[in-house]
């Protein structure tokens, strides 16, 4: 089972075994990534910390730099299929592309930095930033509504396994859960108190969560 893991001080690293072992990317350049998602085995997209994207389609083996939105900052990714993307970053960066990345197209967010996005397909997405803001799409980002949280946390994380349960993670150990979609976001508590990092959930029942401190969380739900 293949993967990817990246870090700060241009760390960039892969596995082929599910994780038993770990390798670094070797790149002759040097990449400051934050965020890298793969769609399948091949396809795959890495976004960097001074505006640079790259994609690949051998899985890695080479990663192609792609014009992207700027020089600030992309902190985050969701990739829905081969051609469509969106990224998110500071100075009020969101963007998607629709043909691979051969072309990236920008929106102003209503946030000044979006710290996560996520797209469940073409239609539906969120994205996330500062003070707990959220914000949904469901006609592929042309119009954004807020939706209200529980917390005024900087969200770092947001993910759903479907159009309706999802989570978005953030600051001081925040967790928050919904269940229609984000009309309405719960609180959980999630037992620490230092910045969580990504959230993989595998169903509505199983998740796990990272962050600052190696910090490891795991949710399941009997």
């Amino acid at each position: 089972m293949r993967g990817w893991a990246v870090g700060s001080w241009n760390t960039v690293l892969f596995t082929k075994d599910g994780g038993q072992s770990w390798s670094p990317l070797t790149e002759e350049r040097t990449i400051f990534p934050n965020a890298v998602k793969f769609i399948d085995a091949n396809v795959g997209w890495m976004a960097g910390n001074t505006g640079e994207l790259f994609r690949t389609q051998d899985g890695g083996h080479t990663w192609t730099e792609q014009t992207g939105l700027g020089e600030y900052a992309l902190s985050s990714l969701s990739v829905i299929d081969a051609s469509h993307a969106w990224v998110g970053g500071t100075r009020y960066t969101l963007g998607f592309t629709t043909d691979g990345g051969q072309h990236w197209t920008s929106q102003l967010a209503a946030t000044d930095k979006v710290g996560a996005i996520y797209f469940i397909d073409r239609n539906n997405g969120w994205y996330a930033g500062e003070k707990g803001r959220i914000y949904r799409t469901d006609d592929s980002g042309t119009t954004w509504k807020r939706q209200r949280a529980p917390t005024g946390n900087g969200i770092t994380d947001i993910s759903f396994v479907n159009s309706n349960v999802g989570w978005a993670i953030g600051v001081a150990g925040t967790i928050l859960h919904t269940e229609d979609g984000g009309r309405t976001w719960l609180n959980q508590d999630s037992g620490v108190a230092k910045t969580l990092l990504a959230f993989s959930a595998v169903d509505v029942n199983t998740a796990w969560v990272v962050g600052q401190g190696g910090t490891v969380l795991h949710y399941a739900l009997k």
